[in-house]
């Protein structure tokens, strides 16, 4: 009998030190945002359609991210530090305007749009918002201090070159060439040097845009909406297309609720929840950040 209240004893022990350990140190948080409803990426019909209907949905939150979001958080409890940060559209009708009375057709997914990089406050209000009708969930990842100052580094210089006034464009942010949401919380885990390819394919979303369905300023072409809403399949490998990849965030979240679900197989992965919200939490603290430069041009 003591022996039995000994090892429980122990064990309980070891849950509270891992416990702790999981809230201290530092992290990078992916925090996913979905859309009001599902995105369709079947056909460019479905897709056309999907993001409309969320575009103009009457929900019971404001419709800001019709694709979905994602927020980038930085955290080291440790020395009191909470960062967060997006890239989002500088005006929200900017990118409905560019394909309903412009053209820009598929194209608008390679398109520089006005951006902006969104900031701490802003982003702790909205997803306390978001989190009363639990329409999210997250990435929670421990990384070493290295790596930590060297992500808090980016995003200063990032802010420093006025990077964030590109949206989207060619979502190559570290050229400064543009970025989403999606490829700039991308562009943390490759800087943090996290193996995230693995589960890349399971997060993202790639299509083949035919050509004559890419529009606008870059492709020099007028798309209309009903040439849109009438394709009802992407290009095969054979015919002429640009290839668009993306983390979805609408995939992300199911992703983060199947492992709920089903119980991650992988150790690394722990299940993980605040404030009602699910989450996976993986502990990268042992890597040493890459030693690539933070930047592809100077």
């Amino acid at each position: 009998m003591k022996w039995t209240y000994k090892y429980l004893l122990f064990i309980s022990t070891l849950l509270v030190m891992q416990f702790n350990q999981q809230l201290s140190g530092q992290e990078l948080i992916l925090y996913i945002v979905t859309p009001p409803a599902e995105i369709s990426w079947e056909s460019p019909r479905d897709l056309m359609r999907t993001t409309l209907f969320n575009q103009f949905r009457r929900s019971i939150r404001q419709t800001t991210y019709p694709l979905g979001h994602l927020y980038i958080g930085l955290i080291h409890e440790e020395n009191g530090v909470e960062i967060w940060t997006g890239m989002t559209r500088e005006h929200l009708n900017t990118a409905g305007q560019k394909v309903m009375r412009e053209g820009y057709g598929m194209g608008i997914l390679f398109a520089d749009i006005e951006g902006r990089l969104q900031e701490t406050e802003e982003i702790i209000q909205s997803i306390e918002k978001i989190e009363q009708f639990g329409e999210s969930s997250f990435l929670r990842f421990a990384v070493s201090e290295e790596t930590f100052l060297r992500l808090t580094d980016y995003l200063k210089e990032y802010t420093k070159r006025n990077y964030g006034d590109i949206y989207n464009g060619l979502n190559r942010p570290r050229e400064g060439l543009g970025a989403g949401c999606a490829a700039f919380g991308e562009s943390f885990l490759q800087l943090a040097g996290i193996p995230y390819e693995q589960w890349l394919s399971d997060w993202s979303a790639e299509i083949r845009i035919p050509e004559n369905l890419a529009g606008g300023n870059r492709f020099k072409r007028h798309v209309t909406i009903s040439r849109q809403l009438l394709t009802a399949k992407w290009a095969s490998k054979d015919e002429p297309h640009y290839l668009f990849s993306v983390m979805d965030p609408f995939i992300m979240h199911h992703w983060v609720i199947e492992k709920w679900n089903d119980k991650p197989s992988d150790s690394s992965m722990q299940l993980d929840k605040k404030n009602n919200v699910k989450g996976i939490f993986m502990d990268f603290s042992h890597l040493m950040p890459p030693e690539e430069p933070i930047f592809m041009v100077r």
